[in-house]
């Protein structure tokens, strides 16, 4: 299978790293990141600190690209989604930029909500895949990473069904070690995981800790309730059917499994970049809004990551 991974940041490392051993794995990203990588490859750092190289071929130019990828993952930043799609449509679709059938599978495995949708209108949305991961990951620099915390994958189909396509992505997913399940629910996963995010990651920039030091028993494990509470509510009055009855105890179970990883909104805060704030709680508050829920929490915290943002000089 030939699969075209879009981003070099922690999870597009990884993700390629695994996946070039049972597949033809291209990487598009940006020049620095490709001329490390092409360099010397991709530095994946384990949980009890080995070290693996894997040999990717890296590209940092749409020009260098070419139709016939059989899977398209996206690992970009949520709010790159549409800039980094609309680099690569007309040279990846068969058609020559014009949608149609019989068109390479593109899965979404970012962060936030509403990845999926952006990249139906470009690639349209039956060659659109939704998707989630958990798993713990620390960018070292460019083309190196640390694996930090094991967690789950699932992907799905948008409308519900299940297709042949979802199972051959996963079984190459699990095949290369990346234990993988097939949702018929993938709207509802994404949700959570989006619900998961939001308590998670602003939590880590806010007390500048590790995942797992946010199960304090006290003020920080509470602040990921309520902002979990308020998350919820605005899912519920959307019509989403979440697939776990207790959301807290996915957020608790994510942050034990991933507790020494740095979040990736804290790494981009360390980096002085722009975070993911827009399609996580201000998201949530947003709609909320709409739908007259009130999310104070969820507003405070927006507040405090945009302002410190803006400390950084994002």
């Amino acid at each position: 299978m030939d699969v075209l991974v879009v981003g070099a940041g922690a999870l597009g490392c990884w993700l390629s790293a695994s996946l070039c051993a049972s597949a033809n794995v291209t990487v598009f990203c940006r020049a620095a990141q490709a001329d490390a990588i092409n360099e010397n490859g991709i530095l994946v750092v384990d949980g009890d600190g080995r070290s693996i190289y894997r040999s990717v071929k890296a590209l940092d130019s749409a020009d260098g690209l070419k139709a016939g990828f059989d899977l398209i993952i996206f690992a970009v930043k949520s709010y790159d989604t549409k800039n980094a799609a609309m680099k690569i449509k007309d040279t990846v679709l068969k058609t020559g930029g014009a949608r149609g059938r019989d068109e390479p599978v593109v899965l979404s495995l970012q962060n936030g909500i509403g990845n999926e949708e952006k990249l139906a209108k470009v690639f349209g949305k039956e060659n659109v895949l939704g998707g989630v991961t958990s798993h713990g990951m620390t960018s070292l620099g460019n083309g190196e990473i640390e694996h930090r915390g094991e967690g789950y994958t699932i992907i799905g189909e948008m409308d519900g069904s299940c297709g042949a396509r979802c199972k051959r992505v996963a079984k190459l997913f699990s095949g290369a070690g990346i234990k993988t399940e097939v949702s018929e629910n993938i709207v509802g996963e994404i949700w959570l995981k989006g619900i998961v995010n939001s308590a998670i990651n602003p939590s880590t920039v806010i007390y500048d800790c590790l995942n797992g030091e946010l199960l304090d028993g006290d003020e920080r494990e509470k602040m990921m309730e309520d902002i979990t509470a308020e998350c919820v509510a605005v899912a519920n009055a959307a019509g989403i059917l979440l697939p776990h009855p207790n959301p807290i105890e996915v957020v608790k179970r994510v942050a034990t499994q991933t507790a020494k990883n740095r979040s990736s909104m804290l790494q981009s805060i360390d980096a002085k970049k722009r975070t993911e704030i827009d399609s996580m709680n201000d998201y949530f508050v947003k709609l909320g809004r709409g739908h007259g829920i009130a999310t104070p929490v969820n507003e405070k915290i927006v507040a405090k990551i945009k302002e410190t943002e803006k400390e950084r000089s994002v």
